[in-house]
């Protein structure tokens, strides 16, 4: 039983990675929302270090930021 029930998790892992966008990652699923959501706090960080560099004058660390 244990086998069969493997098997079922195995294709519905397989069915949501490859028809509903989902991502694997270290053995968890993230749906696409997740993903959209990981990539605007990363950019909304980079933004704030962006405006802390700008007001400190420090240009390494705007040019580095920008850079990427």
């Amino acid at each position: 039983m244990k086998e069969f029930i493997n098997a079922i998790v195995k294709m519905a892992r397989e069915v949501a990675i490859e028809h509903h966008g989902f991502v694997e990652e270290d053995g968890f699923l993230f749906s696409p929302s997740t993903i959209l959501l990981v990539g605007e706090i990363e950019e909304s960080n980079r933004q704030h270090l962006i405006d802390q560099a700008l007001a400190s004058g420090n240009k390494d660390m705007f040019l580095e930021l920008i850079k990427n």
